[in-house]
């Protein structure tokens, strides 16, 4: 996934004056702009465990969530997810939920530290053999 400050684009600048819109060169300046911004990596895309880090809230998340004392501050599993857990013993399989109140595992467990998360493999999908 890429982040893209699309500040960093003025379409005003690559506008064509003559109104034919955009030309090639104006278009690669612009790709170049979006080449260069971070990535942001996916759940799909980080192999192994992705451990639930944590940070303090600033004061302007605060107001939106009052019920909150921290967020979270790593990769996060979509609302409803299926995933596999571990809190470094054990590992399980539950849904990952977000709302207003936080973000919590269905099966009733607290996302504590020392947990991480993976997305559940896909599921294996067997060779059909081509008979003749």
């Amino acid at each position: 996934m890429r982040l893209i400050d699309a500040d960093a684009i003025d379409y005003d600048e690559y506008w064509n004056r003559n109104g034919e819109g955009f030309t090639i060169d104006v278009c690669q300046k612009a790709q170049r702009i979006i080449d260069e911004q971070p990535t942001i990596p996916s759940a799909e895309a980080v192999q192994g465990w992705i451990p639930f880090t944590r940070r303090p809230m600033t004061e302007e998340e605060q107001k939106y969530y009052p019920n909150c004392t921290f967020m979270f501050d790593c990769v996060l599993p979509d609302d409803g997810d299926e995933i596999l857990v571990s809190n470094g013993r054990f590992v399980w399989m539950d849904t990952f939920c977000k709302d207003i109140d936080g973000c919590y595992l269905d099966g009733g467990d607290d996302i504590d530290d020392g947990m991480a998360w993976m997305p559940l493999p896909k599921p294996y999908e067997p060779k059909t053999e081509r008979r003749g």
